[in-house]
């Protein structure tokens, strides 16, 4: 009888076990290296592109007002923001990005957010210089790294808006913090630069080489890729 009792409560604590770790795999589903991408898109951008360039997994492609996208591309608008200058005030874009970001905490089951565009040219291999280099605490990582001295009193360090990012926890201060309004003329890479100032972020500056991250154009003896200029 004691075989018994044992055995059925083995299998009951098993089964509830089981339903434990299903409802933690669907409420934070498991990321193979904890990097979350938020890619704004507009209505020129190129679906297959963007299919190519490993930019669909674990990523949130993020329209505003004015986006239309071209059913033949096989893309969704995965967050869409009020923003109505749309891709022509990129700070004010952006700002309302994080916003949503903050109301949604879509980035809360990832160890790293990464704000990119469809104009970069990512080795894969970049999650693993980042996690690698990681050395625990805060983070702000990108490549073309520079002061804020044209537009930011403080002249916090910023880094180019094609690819940046921070660890998941920078993201809940910043929430907690609130954003800051863009400065007039302000870069959206420059102004998330200037948010971090304003929140009195203490955050390890680790800038990411450019062989890992390619801006608007990638050449080699073989291959040559260039973006043209939206009109």
């Amino acid at each position: 009888m004691l075989f018994k009792t044992k055995l059925a409560l083995l299998v009951i604590g098993s089964a509830m076990s089981l339903t434990i770790l299903y409802y933690l795999h669907a409420q934070f589903p498991l990321n193979r290296r904890g990097f979350v991408y938020y890619l704004p898109i507009t209505s020129f951008v190129d679906g297959k592109w963007i299919r190519m360039n490993r930019l669909l997994a674990d990523s949130y492609k993020v329209c505003d007002d004015s986006t239309t996208i071209d059913p033949a591309s096989h893309l969704s608008c995965d967050m869409t923001v009020s923003s109505p200058a749309g891709w022509k005030k990129l700070c004010f874009k952006t700002r309302a990005m994080f916003e949503e970001i903050c109301r949604t905490k879509s980035y809360k089951p990832y160890k790293f957010l990464v704000k990119t565009d469809d104009d970069a040219i990512m080795d894969p291999l970049v999650e693993n210089f980042i996690s690698s280099e990681y050395e625990g605490g805060n983070v702000y990582f990108g490549t073309t790294y520079g002061p804020n001295t044209s537009y930011d009193p403080q002249n916090n360090t910023w880094f180019g808006g094609w690819f940046y990012g921070v660890n998941t926890e920078v993201i809940d201060k910043i929430c907690e913090c609130g954003l800051p309004q863009c400065i007039s003329k302000m870069g959206e890479d420059q102004w998330f630069g200037y948010t971090l100032g304003q929140c009195n972020i203490e955050k390890r500056d680790l800038v990411v080489p450019e062989d890992f991250v390619h801006h608007k154009e990638y050449s080699t003896k073989r291959l040559n890729i260039k973006f043209t200029a939206i009109r």
